[in-house]
């Protein structure tokens, strides 16, 4: 087929089609294709599964049973935090991350800051958390943001300290994190970074940082992915300290009655805890596993090549075969873009492209449905009903013939 033959009009049509399509997805005013873009995400996680983490990485649960068990109210005595540092300080663990804050003094009186204090200070391995508070006002542009760190005995004898803040999307679903906080000019290290320069430092295998601050969690699968322990068994002594030898050991709530619970795209029903999404935020950048968000004009050109192809395929070939094509390439184009999260841990947009190839096949169908029926009627006033349908057929087989020129 010579250039000259080629449709261009429906080709043209298609492309711009497809180039409106990428548009809007990213400039989705009403959240509809956003919206549908975070849920293919969570598909996308679904279709690979879970996968094995590499950071040596165990939790103990601040859970149901260790409420049963120590029969406390929550919170529970900072000198019973203590004892729990001190017993997985035995075992040589290469940091304990303290996913609790404390920023008030403690209810027990100076004493009960003073022992948790005493067990950071003899640990030399202990990774608190800060909170930076955000407040919105409605109506108004206004917008006060305060950096909360641990007090200041507390944090005297830590390793490190740093914003423990969980970034959530549109949908409320974690999906992101961040290595650093912005408060006033500064730039915080994050609670989960501080981890990472922890384990670094004591010879833990460590890939280099992502270069974007921002990056989106290669989630290792649902709340369970990472060995646990409860709380109560630890300071019991039911646990040997040897278990946590070697390990990174982050201490936080899995509870439901704590409300530190987050949907993510393995537990889409809220049921993820903060202290294991910062497990694995902790894995992902240990292993330098971060998912990679597609160049915008990589999926803008998709959109376009797709769109103009669909044209050619809508005007060249009868509606049933182009059908079976536009379908055939927008399934492709689906499994192509799970392999390239499967294996190159890459994220590209799914809707762009389905949509420039539907549209175009669809709006040129419709198009020559509605000539033909005009056509029919006009020499439907000179010839009969057989005449009629065999002077379409034949035109449209010489159109075919053509290579089907708009």
């Amino acid at each position: 087929m010579s250039l000259a033959n080629l449709p261009w009009r429906a080709i043209i049509f298609g492309s711009l089609v497809g180039l409106a399509a990428a548009l809007a997805d990213v400039y989705d005013f009403s959240g509809f294709l956003v919206n549908n873009e975070l849920k293919a995400i969570n598909g996308q996680f679904a279709l690979r599964g879970p996968r094995t983490p590499t950071a040596p990485v165990v939790i103990i649960t601040i859970d149901e049973d260790s409420f049963a068990e120590l029969n406390m109210p929550w919170p529970w005595p900072r000198a019973l935090h203590g004892k729990l540092i001190d017993i997985v300080t035995r075992g040589k663990p290469t940091a304990i991350a303290l996913d609790i804050l404390f920023l008030e003094p403690s209810a027990h009186g100076p004493a009960d800051d003073e022992a948790l204090a005493r067990a950071i200070t003899r640990s030399g391995k202990v990774v608190l958390a800060a909170g930076l508070s955000e407040v919105r006002e409605s109506g108004w542009i206004k917008e006060k943001r305060d950096l909360n760190p641990p007090l200041p005995l507390l944090r005297e004898g830590a390793a490190a300290w740093g914003p423990v803040n969980i970034i959530t999307d549109r949908d409320a679903f974690v999906r992101r994190s961040r290595l650093t906080i912005e408060f006033q000019g500064k730039e915080w290290a994050s609670f989960d970074l501080d981890i990472y320069r922890l384990a670094k430092a004591a010879g833990i295998p460590a890939a280099p940082l992502p270069t974007n601050p921002e990056f989106i969690i290669n989630y290792a699968g649902p709340p369970g992915a990472f060995p646990r322990v409860a709380y109560s068994r630890v300071v019991s002594g039911e646990i040997s300290p040897e278990i946590f030898q070697g390990q990174i050991v982050l201490v936080g709530a899995t509870t439901q009655i704590l409300h530190d619970v987050f949907p993510t795209p393995f537990a889409p029903l809220r049921t993820m805890p903060g202290v294991a999404i910062h497990a694995n935020v902790v894995d992902t950048l240990l292993a330098g596993i971060p998912i990679r968000r597609g160049p915008g004009w990589a999926d803008a050109a998709l959109a376009v090549v797709a769109g103009g192809a669909a044209g050619w395929i809508a005007t060249t070939f009868r509606p049933l075969p182009a059908f079976l094509l536009v379908m055939s390439g927008a399934l492709g184009f689906l499994a192509g873009t799970h392999a390239a999260f499967r294996f190159a841990r890459l994220w590209l947009d799914v809707l762009p492209v389905p949509i420039a190839l539907l549209v175009p096949y669809v709006g040129v169908v419709v198009k020559n449905f509605a000539q033909e029926q005009l056509e029919k009627r006009r020499l439907s006033r000179f010839f009969s009903p057989n005449v009629v349908k065999e002077i379409v057929r034949q035109k449209d087989d010489a159109g075919l013939g053509r290579g089907g020129a708009a």
